[in-house]
């Protein structure tokens, strides 16, 4: 089965633009309503029409979170698109 896909956001830190990004925005516009269950082994959120989703890249003492992951599951049907900011 098709776990999906992970992503961590470990920028090289630019410490003239204020160091490392401290969290990360996704959004989402599913073009239909199905919903694939391969995140059903961990945390999962559903999104819905003007939703973001918020995580964090660092713990709150400025260290890098290396747990810091994103994921995706494929599109079952219609289309995915996703801006990352």
């Amino acid at each position: 089965m098709w776990k999906g896909i992970f992503f961590s956001y470990l920028d090289k830190a630019n410490q003239k633009r204020g160091g490392h990004r401290i969290a990360t925005g996704k959004f989402t516009r599913l073009k239909d309503e199905s919903w694939p269950d391969c995140a059903k082994d961990g945390y999962a959120a559903k999104p819905r029409k003007g939703d973001a989703l918020p995580f964090f890249n660092l713990h709150l003492d400025a260290t890098t979170d290396s747990q810091s992951l994103h994921g995706s599951c494929p599109v079952i049907k219609g289309e995915k698109w996703s801006v990352t900011k």
